[in-house]
């Protein structure tokens, strides 16, 4: 099995691809560059979402998100007109597709099959990361200009509510059985989200780590 990392240089433009360790390459030399390409276009980096099911890599570039072809590294698609994008979360299941658009302190949302956009929800201010949560079929949206996170309801798009963090969130992952986890970027700590109840569980300390994002 091939496992790949994708990493990217915003002054460059440049993506690459990495392969993990195989009989085909020394143990001791870890990972290899198998293949470059570059990008290109206006607009800074920011995440990435990578969609298994279609091999598509969704990236975050401020007024736009760019699709490319994981297998060609060709741009297939653009979503325009998301002001100050930095994430994407994917819904397949709802056919739903979601933006979290910081400058306009909006979620865009988009029928995923057709990148059409159906509607947008108010977020907090400067929403950032912004993942899917399959246990409590909600999208969180992280508002990195405050301290909290914007709640979705993934299938009808309207907001469930707001959940206080005690601090400005940076990214989140789902552990897929009703927990959230987001790393506090201003307090140097990590949070625990119950995504049923959308209440706070847990604060982990990570001193002597700073900055966590």
């Amino acid at each position: 099995m091939k496992f790949f990392a994708y990493m990217l240089l915003t002054a460059a433009g440049f993506f690459a691809v990495s392969q993990a360790p195989g009989q085909d390459v020394n143990k001791q030399d870890g990972y290899r560059v198998v293949k470059k390409e570059i990008i290109g276009g206006e607009g800074s980096w920011d995440y990435l979402t990578i969609d298994p099911a279609t091999q598509r890599l969704y990236i975050a570039r401020e007024t736009r998100v760019m699709i490319v072809d994981m297998n060609t590294f060709n741009v297939v698609r653009e979503i325009p007109g998301t002001n100050g994008v930095h994430g994407v979360a994917l819904v397949p299941e709802f056919n739903r597709l979601f933006t979290s658009n910081g400058r306009e302190n909006k979620i865009g949302i988009y029928d995923l099959k057709t990148l059409e956009k159906i509607g947008e929800a108010q977020a907090g201010k400067k929403p950032d990361a912004i993942i899917y949560d399959p246990a409590s079929r909600r999208v969180f949206a992280l508002n990195n200009g405050g301290s909290t996170a914007t709640v979705l309801d993934a299938k009808a798009g309207g907001v469930a509510g707001d959940i206080e963090l005690g601090g400005a969130p940076e990214f989140a992952v789902a552990d897929g059985k009703g927990h959230v986890y987001v790393n506090i970027e201003d307090k140097d700590e990590v949070v625990k989200i119950d995504s049923v109840k959308m209440t706070v569980l847990n604060h982990w300390p990570l001193d002597p780590g700073k900055t966590p994002t």
